[in-house]
């Protein structure tokens, strides 16, 4: 909520509405604009990140956000194009940003912190009640493939067009990944006497 000019509050406007609003005000070079859709996505592109283990979660939602501003012009779709765009660029950053840790010896103690809010759905019982740290041990187990899904569906709710289209796989795959995925986590919670 925010206060509005005559001092009464009034509620931020749907994302989905204003999407339109911000895109143009973004592509006018408007720092309002930048502002919103950054707002709007910053915080579940980023909690992708941290989940996925980035090193450095700030400095890639960062640098997928500046890279998607710069080509605003490229971009042409709705609300949800556009969520799955920036999930594709963020994903694309990070496989970068994992192939330079790669190159470089680990730092003591420079381990992510672990920011994974859990979405309100029937599959988040495979990770309710569990701490943000097992979550991350449990996802590792993972293929990347299959983190890549059950982070961008479970933990930040995108639909599986949207998934789809982020780690440019068709649906059925996703589903595929996504069933494989959660038949695995519940496994190893099963098989390690942990109930959710």
């Amino acid at each position: 909520m925010r206060l509005s000019t005559r001092g009464v509050v009034s509620r931020s406007p749907d994302p989905t509405i204003a999407f339109s609003t911000w895109l143009a005000d973004a592509r006018r070079g408007e720092a309002a604009g930048f502002a919103g859709l950054y707002d709007w996505l910053g915080p579940e592109v980023k909690r992708f990140v941290v989940g996925r283990g980035a090193r450095d979660a700030d400095a890639i939602t960062n640098d997928a956000f500046v890279a998607a501003f710069r080509r605003l012009g490229d971009f042409d779709g709705d609300a949800a194009a556009f969520r799955s765009w920036v999930y594709s660029i963020a994903r694309n950053k990070l496989i970068d940003a994992h192939r330079s840790d790669q190159r470089r010896p680990p730092v003591a103690g420079d381990q992510p912190a672990i920011d994974l809010a859990p979405a309100a759905s029937a599959e988040d019982l495979v990770l309710d009640g569990l701490g943000h740290e097992r979550a991350a041990e449990l996802l590792a187990c993972l293929s990347e493939a299959q983190q890549d899904v059950i982070l961008l569906r479970v933990v930040n709710g995108l639909s599986l067009a949207e998934t789809a289209d982020a780690v440019r796989r068709p649906v059925s795959a996703v589903k595929r990944l996504q069933a494989r995925g959660l038949a695995a986590l519940r496994k190893k919670i099963s098989d390690e006497g942990v109930s959710p």
